[in-house]
């Protein structure tokens, strides 16, 4: 138990450490700039959970690989992932092949 409360602590501590430097680093970048740095990574998560449609955002953290709430995936039997690709924003989908590690209780 207090192991894992450690490690949580320790990740949240690292995720606050990186954003902090992250936010530092962009001080002087416009909001369109950071916008158009940021939108990329960002995705749409339709997942199909029964009869049920749960849709919610996530963001890449490494090709690949994503990030978002639990909620969104809960019960889920499918999910696609929806990108913006390019300039002009042109939607891509694509199936999510299968979760890697999830966690029920809020940091």
């Amino acid at each position: 138990m207090l192991r894992a409360n450690f490690s949580r602590l320790l990740l949240t501590s690292l995720l606050i450490v990186s954003s902090t430097a992250t936010v530092m680093a962009q001080a002087e970048l416009t909001a369109r700039e950071i916008a158009r740095r940021s939108l990329p990574s960002v995705v749409l998560l339709m997942c199909d959970a029964e009869n049920d449609l749960s849709l919610g955002s996530g963001f890449f953290i490494r090709p690949g690989v994503l990030v978002t709430n639990y909620h969104v995936i809960e019960g889920m039997s499918r999910g696609l992932v929806q990108v913006a690709v390019g300039r002009r924003g042109e939607k891509r989908t694509f199936r999510v092949a299968r979760v890697i590690a999830f966690d029920r209780e809020p940091i």
